[in-house]
C-alpha cells in the first residue's frame, strides 16, 4: 500500500487499527460546535485556520457569549491535541509526527504551524495540561487531559519523544 501511495505522489502514513484523520476531525468539529453554542462566531472559528473548509457549515447559531477560559483558537488546538494523545496512547498512531503530517497534508492545517503536536511541544506539556484542565468544564470528553499528557508532564518529555 505504501508503494502504491508513493507511485501516486501521496505521502503514506502507517497507523494501527484504522485511520487517524476521522477521530481528529471529529474532535475538531465537536469543539467547534461547542464553541459555536457558547457564542463564538463562525468567522472567528474559520479565521483560526485550524478547521478544514466546510467543517462549520450548518453549525448551531451562536448564543450570547459567556467568557471562555481560553481563546477559541487555543481551545480547538487543545481538543485536537487531546484526541491525538489518546490515539498515541492507544497505539493507533505510531508517532506524533504522523499526526502532524496527517493534518497538515490531509486537512489543511496551516503548515507554518507545524501541526498540532509540534504546537503542543512548543507550549510544553505542563501548559497543555493546565489549559486542558481549564477547558474541561466546557466538555470533559473533549478537554479532560489524557493520561499520556500526565505522563509527559511527569517525565519532562514532549510529544516528539513519542
Amino acid at each position: 500500500a505504501a508503494a502504491l501511495a508513493l507511485r501516486l505522489g501521496l505521502t503514506p502514513l502507517r497507523a494501527r487499527g484504522g485511520a487517524l484523520m476521522a477521530p481528529l476531525l471529529e474532535s475538531a468539529a465537536r469543539a467547534a460546535g461547542c464553541l459555536r453554542a457558547l457564542g463564538v462566531s463562525e468567522t472567528t472559528l474559520a479565521a483560526t485556520g485550524i478547521l478544514p473548509a466546510g467543517l462549520l457549515s450548518g453549525s448551531a447559531a451562536p448564543m450570547p457569549a459567556p467568557p471562555l477560559p481560553l481563546p477559541a483558537e487555543r481551545l480547538l488546538l487543545l481538543a485536537t491535541v487531546n484526541t491525538a494523545a489518546r490515539l498515541l496512547r492507544s497505539g493507533r498512531a505510531l508517532r506524533a509526527s504522523d499526526i502532524d503530517l496527517c493534518l497538515v497534508l490531509g486537512a489543511g492545517w496551516p503548515n507554518w504551524r507545524g501541526g498540532p503536536m509540534a504546537e503542543a511541544d512548543t507550549l510544553g506539556p505542563l501548559v497543555v495540561r493546565h489549559e486542558l484542565a481549564q477547558a474541561a468544564a466546557l466538555d470533559p470528553d473533549l478537554w479532560q487531559p489524557d493520561p499520556l499528557i500526565e505522563t509527559l508532564v511527569r517525565t519532562g518529555q514532549g510529544f516528539a519523544s513519542r
